[in-house]
């Protein structure tokens, strides 16, 4: 058996440069902390899920239809809205859903998440 040459291999063509993939502009975020959950209705439910957010090591803006002593508590659902991009909304009923919702309105941005745990109906969520 005759054994084959060896030879130098071919030269390779050199490779194009790949450019790299474009990178999509993200808008600025306005600076709120991460670290802030909102959380407004501090009933059975609310109260814990603050509650527990702070155990977490989160801050917590809270709002509540009525002032309980011993709950910090903000003025209105627009200040929770301020201080925290992340909102959780624990209440009873539609109205009150409403009511929170429409008090929110003129301080919610794009960049919010809003999560409504409430005790409502499908039409009103």
């Amino acid at each position: 058996m005759k054994k084959k040459p060896q030879g130098t291999p071919a030269p390779r063509s050199p490779r194009p440069p790949t450019a790299a993939p474009a990178v999509p502009k993200v808008p600025k975020v306005p600076k709120v902390p991460s670290r802030v959950v909102g959380v407004l209705g501090l009933g059975i439910i609310g109260s814990r899920v603050a509650e527990a957010c702070r155990r977490a090591g989160l801050e917590v803006a809270a709002w509540n239809r009525t002032r309980r002593r011993g709950q910090p508590a903000l003025a209105a659902p627009a200040d929770v809205a301020r201080a925290a991009r992340v909102l959780q909304i624990f209440v009873t009923d539609d109205a009150a859903l409403g009511s929170v919702v429409e008090a929110l309105a003129p301080a919610l941005t794009r960049h919010h998440v809003v999560v409504n745990c409430s005790t409502v109906s499908l039409e009103a969520t």
